[in-house]
C-alpha cells in the first residue's frame, strides 16, 4: 500500500496520538524513568495505596538504577525508542498530512506536552494509537487511561487497540523476515523464533489477552509466508519471584540446541521500536547463550518501526478509524 498525503481542509481538524512507553534519553534519566515505571499500578500491581506505591516505587528505582544503567551504557547510553518513535512520527505526519504527536508514559515527551500541542491544535477529530502490537493491561490500558484522565474535549475519538491480527500488519512482518532468508528458499535448517515480553500469570488468567494475541500473530505471520519454516514461540523480560508466562527464550533456544546446524532467526514481536529488551537482552545476552550452546548462527531481525511497508499499514489502520467518524463540517 502507498499513500500520498491528503491536502484538503479536513486534515486541518484531524489529528492523532502516538502513545508507547518511552525510554531514558541519557543515563541520568534512568533513575527517572524506573520510578515512573515502578509508579503504575498497572505494571507494578501493589495493592496498597498511592502513597506506599510511590514509596515502593522510590526504593525499586534506588536498587535497581545503577544495574538498569550498566546495561544501558552498554547499547549507547540511552534507549533509542523515542527517537525512533519521533521518526515514524514524522513519517505518519507527512503521509496523512495532519497533526501527529506522541506521548510517553514513562519518559518525555508526555502525556501533558502532547495534549497542550492537540488543545493549540482545535481538533474535532483525534485517533489513539497505542504503539504495542498486541493489547495488553499493562501497556495499551495503561496508556489510555492516562490519555483519558487529561479530559481533553475532543468530538469523534477512535482508539486502534492493537493491530497484531491484521492481515497487512502480518503480512508486513512475513515479508520483512523473508528478506533476511536465503536467496535459495532453503528453510531446512531455519527455524524462527519470535520474541515476545513475558507477563504475569495472574494477569493471564484474569482475562488479559495479551498472549492469546502473541501466539495468534505468530501463527498468522508464518501462514503469511510463500514458504514453509519452522517457528516457535518463547517469551523473555521476567521479574521478581511471581510466575510469568513462559516458556522463556533460554529454555526455548536449549530445546533447540540437539540440532547443531539449526540457523536461530530471532523476531522482536512485542516490540515495533528497539530498546533495552532487543538491543541487550537479545543482542547481547540471548545471542551469547545461543552460540554457547552450539547453533550454527544466531540472526537477530531488527524492530519493524523503520520498515515501509509497515508504516504504510499504521497510515492505512488510521485512515480507516478516521473514515468511522462522523464527519463535524460538511
Amino acid at each position: 500500500m502507498v499513500f500520498q498525503a491528503e491536502s484538503n481542509s479536513t486534515q486541518n481538524n484531524r489529528g492523532v496520538l502516538l502513545l508507547h512507553m518511552g525510554g531514558p534519553r541519557s543515563l541520568a534519566e534512568v533513575p527517572i524513568y524506573l520510578r515512573k515505571l515502578f509508579s503504575d499500578p498497572h505494571m507494578i500491581p501493589v495493592p496498597s495505596g498511592r502513597f506506599l506505591r510511590s514509596i515502593f516505587a522510590g526504593i525499586m528505582a534506588l536498587v535497581r538504577t545503577r544495574e538498569s544503567q550498566n546495561r544501558y551504557q552498554q547499547i549507547g547510553g540511552k534507549s533509542p525508542l523515542s527517537e525512533q518513535t519521533e521518526t515514524l512520527r514524522n513519517t505518519l505526519s507527512d503521509i496523512l498530512g495532519c497533526t501527529v504527536v506522541s506521548a510517553a508514559r514513562y519518559s518525555e515527551p508526555d502525556i501533558f506536552s502532547a495534549i497542550n500541542i492537540l488543545k493549540q491544535k482545535k481538533l474535532t477529530q483525534l485517533v489513539l494509537l497505542p504503539l504495542y502490537p498486541h493489547y495488553s493491561t499493562v501497556t495499551t490500558l495503561s496508556s489510555l487511561e492516562q490519555f483519558k484522565h487529561m479530559n481533553l474535549a475532543i468530538d469523534f475519538t477512535e482508539i486502534i487497540e492493537s493491530f497484531c491480527l491484521e492481515p497487512e500488519f502480518q503480512k508486513s512482518v512475513a515479508d520483512q523476515i523473508v528478506s533476511f532468508l536465503p536467496t535459495n528458499n532453503d528453510t531446512s535448517d531455519i527455524h524462527i523464533l519470535f520474541a515476545a515480553h513475558s507477563l504475569p500469570l495472574s494477569l493471564v488468567k484474569k482475562g488479559d489477552p495479551y498472549v492469546d494475541q502473541v501466539f495468534s500473530s505468530a501463527k498468522g505471520i508464518i501462514a503469511a509466508f510463500p514458504i514453509d519454516v519452522a517457528y516457535s514461540v518463547a517469551f523473555q523480560s521476567r521479574v521478581g519471584p511471581v510466575k510469568w508466562q513462559g516458556p522463556t527464550l533460554n529454555e526455548a533456544i536449549l530445546k533447540l540446541s540437539s540440532k547443531k546446524s539449526c540457523h536461530l532467526i530471532i523476531y522482536p514481536l512485542s516490540f515495533i521500536h528497539e530498546n533495552l529488551e532487543t538491543l541487550y537482552d537479545l543482542d547481547i545476552c540471548l545471542k551469547s547463550f545461543c552460540l554457547a550452546t552450539g547453533l550454527k548462527s544466531f540472526t537477530r531481525i531488527p524492530t519493524i518501526g523503520s520498515w515501509k511497508p509497515f508504516t504504510d499499514v499504521l497510515a492505512g489502520l488510521i485512515r480507516n478509524a478516521f473514515g468511522k467518524m462522523e464527519l463535524p463540517y460538511v
